[in-house]
């Protein structure tokens, strides 16, 4: 499953007290968006962001300072440090190779140096997903799909492997991709109406699990993942 991000900058308020917002989409098989929780309440003047470096950069509301923030983890970004600037600047134009390049009042530029803070290492970002049986569906094949997790982040160097782990994870695969597959075939009658185990995604700085439960609903009630 191939995920695609798109992130869009936006302002709220009056010029002379403006404060702003960032949105990072995600694309994978259907659209899901995040609001970063580290902007919340932070009341950045302007933003400027280093996309391929996983990095963006927040003019404080005084316009005097910088923000250096990790990117990589959508959902919880993290502070990495911060620049005081010699003068008050009004706005941030862009970030390039770790320079971010501010506008003055007066129309003049001052280049911000921030290099020698790098994106701190993190763990992959997953996100699991329930599967299951329902109406008159027969039991899947050996090798059917069974469903796929959702890749947020893949951390710095990418994701090296995915795993499976718990007790009913011998009944299924999982391949480089995330996707889950069936390995053996399941005896819903004698077993119950649920299997349950944990998809696992491991790169250099760690691992991430998240929740994978597979429900026969025919006829039974729908359980929620605990």
């Amino acid at each position: 499953m191939k995920l695609s991000k798109a992130i869009s900058k936006y302002f709220t308020g009056i010029e002379s007290d403006r404060e702003a917002r960032l949105d990072i989409f995600y694309f994978a098989e259907e659209p899901f968006s995040y609001t970063p929780s580290y902007l919340r309440g932070k009341g950045y003047r302007d933003i400027a962001v280093s996309k391929d470096s996983g990095i963006f950069y927040g003019l404080d509301r005084n316009g005097t300072a910088v923000d250096i923030v990790d990117m990589q983890n959508p959902i919880e970004m993290s502070l990495l440090g911060r620049v005081d600037l010699p003068l008050e600047v009004f706005t941030l134009s862009f970030a390039k190779n770790g320079v971010v390049y501010a506008l003055n009042r007066d129309g003049s530029i001052v280049a911000v140096d921030a290099r020698g803070f790098s994106p701190l290492p993190k763990p992959p970002g997953i996100l699991g997903f329930t599967a299951g049986l329902f109406n008159n569906d027969q039991a899947p094949a050996v090798g059917s799909r069974i469903g796929a997790v959702k890749v947020l982040y893949r951390g710095e160097g990418g994701i090296d492997s995915f795993y499976l782990s718990g007790a009913d994870a011998t009944h299924f695969v999982v391949d480089g991709n995330g996707t889950v597959y069936l390995k053996e075939p399941l005896d819903l009658n004698s077993y119950g109406w649920s299997y349950r185990f944990r998809v696992g995604a491991t790169n250099a700085a760690g691992t991430t699990e998240v929740d994978v439960a597979y429900i026969d609903e025919r006829g039974g009630e729908l359980a929620e993942m605990r």
